[in-house]
């Protein structure tokens, strides 16, 4: 996670992007919550989200911001909710689940 987060963050600050505002991340997108410790390998969120999530339920790494404890926080743009929508419904143990913004402020501190 560390390296993911290094090599981010050098590719963000050589194209000069600029991070998006929470008011704009929330008009653009929804919050997802992946508890990578209870997940199971089942293929089951992978087929029904037509390999938006993983074997492993994990969504594409390039949606995480964060990570706490277990629990790796997303963003997952609306082109993609249906797909992530489908990959949930199909997940037997609730890895994988859309949160509120105002869960993630206050876990955040923002």
């Amino acid at each position: 996670m560390e390296s993911i987060n290094r090599k981010r963050s050098e590719i963000l600050h050589r194209a000069t992007i600029q991070p998006v505002d929470l008011a704009e991340a929330q008009a653009l997108g929804r919050f997802l919550l992946y508890e990578f410790m209870e997940t199971v390998s089942d293929g089951s969120s992978e087929a029904l989200s037509h390999g938006f999530f993983d074997m492993e339920d994990a969504p594409p790494w390039d949606t995480w911001f964060w990570l706490k404890g277990d629990t790796i926080f997303c963003w997952i743009p609306d082109s993609h909710v249906s797909n992530a929508q489908a990959g949930i419904d199909a997940n037997p143990v609730d890895c994988i689940h859309w949160a509120e913004w105002s869960a993630l402020s206050r876990l955040i501190n923002w």
